[in-house]
């Protein structure tokens, strides 16, 4: 149904526009905004990071799940595709309401449950969720013991080490370093965890100038990059590589 839990019982119904907002004073970073996220949005739909939805899916399927709650969804690519291809019970958040209100107008299923919240106060019960997608996205592992059913899964994706990295070699001379690396995360990830999981996901792509723009424009690696000093008609292809993470808390 259309419908969501609060763990004190409240029942929360989403409003005409399709989402529910559970969070109306806490205000998102200016560097997410509309466009940003329409952006992000034409980037994904092109095909960029199919490769990284199917390794989901696979993985989704593998385990068995039936509810998944989607943290920081952003405009909710991976939840909009999940609907579309399997039958899932599926929660999506994120602190943005432009965001939120992207995902909910082009989720085409009308079955995604989309919240506008805070990941530090999930407005979920206890103990009702099969699994969590923690896409790109800030984690609390406190949160999500608390909302994962017992054996509940946490399919959490980073950045590989090649992630973008023709991107990254363009911008080189204005970035802190050039190299990625995301052991701390992958650690913190296990400190919590039983046994993991892992498995690298990458591919090499072309992509013409329009796409490296969006591309550029969308990627928090350039948050703080002067693109006027940047030729991307340089960029030919272009590597999208993810870590996929499985554990259970």
């Amino acid at each position: 149904d259309s419908t969501a839990w609060c763990p004190n019982g409240q029942h929360l119904r989403h409003c005409q526009a399709g989402y529910v907002n559970v969070a109306p004073q806490v205000k998102q970073s200016a560097n997410y905004h509309k466009s940003s996220f329409e952006n992000r949005q034409a980037f994904l739909e092109a095909g960029y990071y199919d490769h990284l939805y199917e390794a989901l899916e696979e993985k989704i399927a593998e385990l068995g799940l039936r509810s998944v709650l989607d943290i920081g969804c952003g405009e909710g690519f991976y939840s909009r595709k999940l609907a579309e291809k399997m039958d899932l019970d599926i929660l999506a958040f994120d602190i943005s309401k432009d965001s939120i209100l992207l995902a909910a107008r082009t989720d085409r299923t009308k079955s995604v449950k989309w919240f506008v919240g805070d990941l530090t106060k999930l407005p979920i019960q206890d103990k009702t969720i099969d699994g969590i997608l923690d896409i790109f996205s800030p984690a609390n592992y406190q949160e999500f013991a608390r909302v994962l059913k017992a054996g509940g899964a946490i399919l959490k994706l980073v950045p590989g080490p090649n992630h973008l990295k023709e991107l990254r070699h363009l911008a080189k001379d204005q970035l802190r370093k050039e190299s990625y690396d995301n052991q701390d995360i992958v650690d913190h990830f296990k400190s919590y965890m039983g046994q993991v999981e892992q498995e690298v996901v990458s591919r090499t792509l072309p992509i013409g100038i329009e796409q490296a723009r969006i591309l550029a424009d969308m990627t928090p690696l350039f948050f703080q990059v002067d693109q006027s000093k940047l030729d991307l008609s340089q960029l030919t292809e272009i590597t999208v590589e993810g870590l996929l993470l499985i554990g259970s808390i």
